[in-house]
């Protein structure tokens, strides 16, 4: 059990209660985690300390690292209806259009950081799947998508007996951009009769997040993406209805 770790950050949060129609929370994290290797547990990232020997030189950002996290969710009543800014004076058109609420729920976050790797013991310490390869050149690009997320052309395997001079978590995977939308009115049918009426769409600006690419520079699809990042689903729409007496 060698080794260190350290976290340091800055939290941001705004509460505004229910007041002229609208609640709103807002927290934004800045930070950054730092240690020298097996990030966390369940599998976040497994052992990939190249040489044992030294390993102070994989330290580097841990593979839980989120530099920026900002969450906004918030419910709007619309000023639509009787006694509200917008009203026509019909109560038949009043009654229709007062009374809804929009709420929304939204996250935007930092990509996770990962690592490339190369296959085989090419450094002979007796261990395999630790290495990772050279780079030369710059590996970003300007416009990176699925079929080619970085530039393969910048890594290769090390020599025999030599480690790779790519440092420990440089890349990272693609930010998330979440939003959830939902719109809700309740109806009053007697003095003791509710029907609430939701419609809701989640990621409704369906806005793809994607997994980290093949990262071992012997596959033949690698530097690609192949699946969505996990816990993340195209658009969902939803209806619903509840009835309370």
């Amino acid at each position: 059990s060698w080794g260190s770790g350290h976290y340091q950050a800055l939290q941001v949060l705004l509460n505004r209660r229910f007041q002229g129609g609208l609640a709103l929370l807002v927290s934004y994290t800045f930070s950054k985690s730092i240690d020298t290797g097996c990030s966390g547990s369940l599998g976040i990232e497994s052992c990939s300390i190249q040489n044992t020997y030294n390993i102070a030189a994989d330290r580097s950002v841990s593979s839980t690292d989120v530099p920026h996290l900002l969450s906004i969710s918030g419910v709007y009543e619309l000023p639509f209806g009787a006694g509200k800014a917008f009203q026509t004076g019909n109560r038949a058109v009043d009654y229709i259009a007062g009374g809804w609420k929009v709420n929304v729920i939204s996250m935007l976050r930092s990509g996770a950081p990962y690592n490339l790797a190369v296959s085989g013991d090419i450094a002979n310490t007796g261990n395999v799947n630790y290495m990772r390869p050279n780079v030369s050149g710059s590996h970003k690009l300007d416009n990176p998508k699925v079929e080619r997320w970085f530039n393969t052309a910048a890594f290769s395997a090390p020599a025999q007996y030599t480690f790779g001079n790519l440092g420990r978590n440089v890349l990272r995977s693609d930010g998330l951009v979440n939003f959830d939308l939902g719109l809700a009115r309740v109806f009053a049918v007697t003095e003791r009769a509710r029907v609430e009426f939701r419609a809701e769409a989640f990621n409704a600006f369906n806005h793809p997040t994607f997994a980290a690419p093949t990262s071992n520079i012997a596959s033949p699809t690698f530097g690609r993406v192949l699946a969505l990042a996990t816990g993340t689903a195209p658009r969902q729409l939803q209806l619903g209805v509840r009835v309370t007496f």
